[in-house]
C-alpha cells in the first residue's frame, strides 16, 4: 500500500455554507419587482375606505396576493400565467383607479391611483423586457 508524499498538505474538511437568517420576506432585486410589489400594497391600503363595493374588494384581494408574490416568493406557490396575471390585474386596477380619481385629489383615491400607477409601470417594465437587476449598494468607505 502506497502512503501519500510527505509534501502534501492533509485535505481540508469542505467548509460550512454560511448561515443566513430564514426571514419571513424576500427582498425582490429589480426595479419592476419593488414598483409591482410596493405599488399594489399601496393601492390595496388605498381601497380600503372603500371595501363596501364588489369591485373593490376583489381588487383589494389581488392586490394583495400579488404583493405577496412579489415580498413572499418563495412562500407561495407558483400559479401559471403569473406575469399574465399580474399585467392584467394591474392594468385594470389603474383603470379603476382613473375612473376614481378623476382630477380631483381625495385621500384614499390618491394613494389608490399612486400604486396603481407604480404597480403597471412595473408590469409594463417586465412585459417590455427593461427590467434589470438592481447594482448591489455600495459599501461605506
Amino acid at each position: 500500500m502506497a502512503d501519500p508524499p510527505a509534501d502534501s498538505p492533509p485535505p481540508t474538511p469542505p467548509s460550512p455554507a454560511p448561515r443566513t437568517a430564514e426571514l419571513p420576506i424576500s427582498w425582490p432585486t429589480t426595479l419592476s419587482a419593488w414598483l409591482i410589489g410596493g405599488g399594489s400594497l399601496v393601492a390595496a391600503l388605498g381601497l380600503i375606505a372603500s371595501l363596501d363595493r364588489a369591485i373593490s374588494a376583489l381588487l383589494f384581494i389581488a392586490l394583495l396576493w400579488i404583493g405577496a408574490s412579489v415580498f413572499l416568493a418563495d412562500r407561495i406557490p407558483q400559479v401559471p400565467r403569473q406575469r399574465f396575471a399580474v399585467l392584467a390585474t394591474t392594468l385594470v386596477g389603474l383603470g379603476v383607479a382613473l375612473d376614481r380619481a378623476g382630477l380631483t385629489v381625495r385621500g384614499w383615491d390618491t394613494a389608490f391611483l399612486i400604486g396603481m400607477l407604480a404597480a403597471a409601470g412595473g408590469a409594463l417594465l417586465i412585459e417590455l423586457d427593461r427590467d434589470r437587476p438592481m447594482p448591489p449598494p455600495e459599501p461605506p468607505a
